[in-house]
């Protein structure tokens, strides 16, 4: 039931390549995927939402429900900003906190056509960019308090101008790194980054194809703990990019 909540498809948008993937370690997940449909954000814009719920289980998995429906309907009536959407998200999980579980969100928009990226952050792990020019990856710093633990929380919304052709942002749960080998070791976010680099002149559906080769080879035959979701984007030239593109799935749910 709720990997239907997970897109089943990734946007198409000229001017970046968009993979999404999301794999729970359960039958139910608590991370969160959502690629949102906003009818007042012109169409050559993407709207990513990734989250992670502390805990496993139905629990967690009914507040990611939960948090997914409030971003949708707060999207669709139009919030002025980020911080305004993720402050209705946060109210209505911190009306009702009995559950024990709290919750994590980075929402960006991302707008290839002048490479801006804006978002806002409630306590998630920022998400990083790597530019093969510079060779080298740099975060999307600024954050605010996860959701769930107070009404009163003053989000705010960052921005970054710079995303251009070649550069790779990758946004993830901790699941990834945190990922442990049968020696107890952990993945770790050098790993993710060293793929990227490696793999930079690849389209995005190769970089994650990588990325999750190398994570299931690290595993192995270890017990998988945690749910692991990640998107990766990159900025490649309007010219170099055809106008239509076959969809391409972006659940991959496995109880």
């Amino acid at each position: 039931m709720f990997s239907s909540l997970l897109p089943k498809s990734t946007p198409r948008i000229r001017g970046i390549e968009i993979f999404g993937h999301s794999r729970y370690c359960e039958s139910t997940g608590g991370d969160y995927l959502d690629f949102i449909d906003v009818a007042h954000l012109p169409h050559d814009r993407a709207f990513i939402a990734v989250g992670h719920v502390m805990g496993h289980g139905i629990g967690s998995a009914l507040v990611m429900a939960t948090a997914r429906a409030a971003v949708r309907t707060a999207a669709a009536v139009g919030s002025e900003s980020l911080a305004q959407l993720m402050s209705r998200v946060n109210q209505v999980l911190a009306r009702d906190a009995r559950h024990g579980f709290f919750m994590t969100m980075l929402l960006l928009i991302i707008e290839p056509a002048d490479g801006t990226v804006r978002w806002c952050n409630a306590g998630h792990d920022p998400a990083f960019v790597f530019d093969p020019a510079a060779d080298r990856f740099f975060d999307l710093e600024g954050s605010e308090l996860l959701l769930g633990v107070e009404e009163a929380v003053d989000y705010r919304d960052y921005q970054h101008i710079g995303l251009s052709p070649g550069q790779i942002l990758f946004i993830g749960t901790d699941g990834m790194w945190e990922a442990r080998n049968t020696q107890q070791e952990e993945f770790g976010k050098e790993r993710i980054r060293q793929i990227i680099r490696q793999n930079r002149d690849r389209s995005a559906d190769d970089v994650a194809a990588e990325l999750l080769r190398a994570l299931d080879a690290f595993v192995g035959d270890a017990q998988v703990h945690d749910d692991v979701t990640f998107v990766i984007v990159k900025s490649v030239p309007v010219a170099q990019q055809p106008m239509q593109h076959p969809q391409t799935p972006v659940a991959n749910w496995k109880p």
